[in-house]
């Protein structure tokens, strides 16, 4: 017996917003929004995701129905992310699946196509493979999929990258074509039009090479313990490298991703590449201790032994694990206004030092400026993902963007007290203005979430320094003026030197 766990009301909102769709009407949904918002704090939980689907769709509807409209793209983006995050920590029931494996499916596709449209290719490519594992022949999603490999192909400098999300995408447009169509399936004609033009813009001669390639690049034999936190980052998708979107296992569990070759002044020094090898190896770092703090054995470690600490009744956990897992959270968040430095001198900027973050560096009128003539479409991506962090004084898309900012806050200048969500926590009523409470579960999601979105950063920081070198080369002629400038190129740290 299947159960709907929606609010009636929920789903009357829904038909509405649907029917103003259809007939064009943008000023009653736009009323309804309010409705709708204003009521948001009366549902449960599961009717609350329902309804925020519904919002994110509507305020997608209105700029497909007006025009562009950057504030109705934030809210958009807020309630795909908001309805996702309740859905995914709820425990689904049996009765409920037919109602809300729909909406899981839709809201990924619909996010997954909003990150797309705002540069995340490589995070659209993660949500259009969650929606595969619902329904793995969903055609809209098969296609979607494919048009995002090929999309990403344009911006990858790596000619053998690029290969292998062309051959994925070539196949995958094989696969969804050799489905049966029929008039239950929810895809539209210029949809199915847009899917053959892509598959038939690969000619024969590409296809036939992309088949005599394999990407099977022999696999190192690691040592036990090192293949184990391989694999774990590579299922987690956390390696520097493009080919982590595709493959999860040993074949990519390394850190390719650099920055391009870069054209100087005879006097200029490399700091660009000297700066990105730090990004690298904090992350790299960062990436080892969470995986300490979440994947080894459970143990009392030694160097927490003999350590004289008070119990106290509101039961927090001590131990070495926990502090590596806050070290990471923190760290991880201090490098979003690194990386805003490296940004504010590569485009010469001119924000004062202390000044720069990741929030600021988008106010200034030269940024402003390449973000409206939209030549470097890795710097929208970078744009829209300054979006994700914290301000008072900015919209954020991220609805635990408030909380991660409260708690790196307190990390830094209070406490936090981590309780597990087995036992609960019991502050026995104790207001205590200088702690913060969370579960080391909240913890591990949370950092987690950082940690692919600093990878993010981290890529797409690469491709958008390749766009902008081959642009400044077309502007200045280089070519014509080599005795003025150098092309900077370097050989590689080996891995014997990293002691």
């Amino acid at each position: 017996m299947y159960r709907n766990p929606f609010d009636e009301k929920t789903e009357k909102y829904s038909k509405m917003f649907d029917t103003y769709f259809e007939h064009r009407e943008v000023e009653k949904t736009k009323l309804l929004i309010k409705e709708v918002e204003s009521n948001f704090g009366c549902f449960d939980d599961l009717s609350k995701a329902r309804l925020s689907y519904s919002l994110g769709t509507a305020y997608a509807d209105i700029m497909h129905l007006s025009q562009y409209n950057e504030e109705c793209l934030k809210k958009c983006i807020y309630y795909y992310s908001y309805s996702i995050e309740v859905l995914e920590k709820v425990e689904i029931k049996e009765e409920n699946k037919p109602y809300i494996h729909p909406l899981m499916m839709n809201l990924y596709v619909n996010y997954g196509n909003a990150l797309d449209y705002i540069g995340r290719i490589s995070s659209s490519i993660e949500y259009y493979k969650k929606a595969l594992k619902i329904n793995e022949k969903n055609k809209m999603v098969l296609g979607n999929l494919n048009i995002a490999y090929m999309k990403y192909t344009i911006f990858l400098y790596d000619y053998g990258h690029r290969d292998f999300f062309n051959m994925e995408a070539y196949d995958g447009f094989k696969q969804l074509f050799n489905l049966t169509f029929s008039k239950e399936d929810s895809i539209n004609k210029f949809a199915i039009l847009k899917f053959e033009e892509y598959s038939k813009s690969f000619s024969k001669e590409y296809v036939n090479y992309l088949h005599t390639r394999e990407y099977n690049i022999e696999i190192k034999k690691y040592e036990k313990h090192e293949q184990v936190y391989r694999q774990w980052a590579s299922k987690n998708n956390l390696f520097l490298n493009p080919l982590n979107d595709l493959y999860k296992d040993l074949r990519v569990s390394y850190d390719i991703i650099h920055l391009p070759n870069m054209t100087a002044g005879l006097e200029e020094k490399p700091i660009y590449h000297g700066m990105y090898n730090q990004f690298k190896e904090e992350y790299i770092y960062l990436r080892f201790l969470f995986f300490e703090a979440t994947e080894n054995d459970r143990i009392v470690h030694y160097a927490d032994k003999d350590n004289l600490l008070l119990e106290l009744d509101d039961l927090p956990l001590y131990s070495i694990r926990i502090e590596k897992m806050k070290t990471v959270f923190r760290q991880l968040y201090s490098m979003f206004d690194k990386i805003a430095y490296f940004i504010n001198s590569y485009y010469r900027l001119g924000i004062p030092e202390r000044k720069v973050n990741f929030k600021s560096i988008w106010k200034e009128e030269k940024i402003k400026r390449k973000l409206d003539i939209g030549e470097n479409f890795m710097l929208n991506a970078l744009y829209w993902m300054s979006k994700e962090i914290y301000s008072c004084d900015n919209f954020s898309t991220n609805p635990l963007a408030e909380e991660i900012d409260i708690i790196r806050n307190h990390l830094e200048h209070k406490y936090v007290k981590i309780y597990s969500e087995g036992y609960g926590v019991n502050p026995n009523g104790e207001d205590d203005p200088l702690v913060r409470y969370i579960s080391e579960e909240k913890l591990e999601k949370m950092t987690l979430y950082l940690m692919k979105l600093v990878k993010e950063i981290i890529i797409y920081l690469s491709l958008l320094v390749n766009i902008e070198e081959n642009q400044k080369e077309k502007r200045e002629n280089i070519i014509e003026k080599r005795e003025n400038i150098i092309e900077k190129r370097f050989d590689i740290c080996r891995d014997e030197w990293k002691m």
